[in-house]
């Protein structure tokens, strides 16, 4: 189903969405209106994509927190997820309102499921220009590159990401799936067994040293 679902997982709570969501839901049980519990069950479902969940958690937000993106990116998630880009779009620039690096990179990453690179790439320089270590919004920048074809630019994403959180799978995963696109066998292979050492899910990693990462959630 879901262009969303195939894209967004290498970005978002990476190292393991499930648990995170537990771990806000169990929050939310002691607080119902905690909003840090709140935005971590959002990115989770996200992540995992999963839209059922969704619209309660942005109608909670909207009332708690209306001067902030949160609702509005829950939304456009949901119709995202959901197969209805045309839905999601209009919510997805509300969302943009946000200054939170995190919220942004999350924003920009829904924008590159729905196949809109030139929108994610935007927000996610955008994220650099608040925050110029924020790796994820390198791998972003490189996910957009690798979209294009640029692969000179992609990798220069990813060696700055490198060098900013080397611990971080999303980053091995884009290498491999670059150096499987640039004929590099090798490399692609020892990129993607990095990133299965570092926590990443096996199946991506031989995904993406084959260079076919994007199709890894059909």
């Amino acid at each position: 189903m879901r262009k969303a679902r195939r894209n967004l997982p290498p970005i978002l709570l990476e190292r393991d969405p499930r648990a995170a969501g537990q771990t806000a839901q169990a929050a939310l049980d002691l607080d119902p209106e905690n909003i840090l519990a709140l935005r971590m069950r959002v990115r989770a479902h996200v992540a995992l994509g999963e839209a059922s969940p969704l619209p309660p958690l942005a109608e909670t937000l909207a009332r708690l927190t209306p001067d902030r993106g949160w609702a509005a990116m829950a939304w456009g998630a949901h119709f995202l997820i959901d197969g209805k880009t045309a839905l999601a779009a209009p919510w997805l620039s509300k969302a943009e309102i946000d200054r939170d690096p995190t919220t942004l990179v999350t924003i920009a990453g829904l924008w590159l499921a729905a196949g809109r690179g030139a929108s994610a790439g935007r927000v996610f320089r955008r994220v650099l220009d608040i925050d110029p270590m924020n790796a994820a919004a390198e791998i972003g920048l490189a996910m957009v590159a690798l979209t294009r074809r640029d692969f000179a630019a992609a990798e220069q994403a990813l060696t700055h990401a490198e060098a900013v959180d080397p611990g971080r799978p999303a980053i091995y995963l884009q290498l491999a799936q670059l150096y499987a696109k640039t004929a590099r066998s090798i490399d692609a292979g020892l990129a993607a067994q990095m990133a299965v050492r570092l926590g990443a899910d096996p199946a991506l990693a031989d995904m993406a040293a084959r260079g076919r990462l994007g199709e890894a959630h059909r």
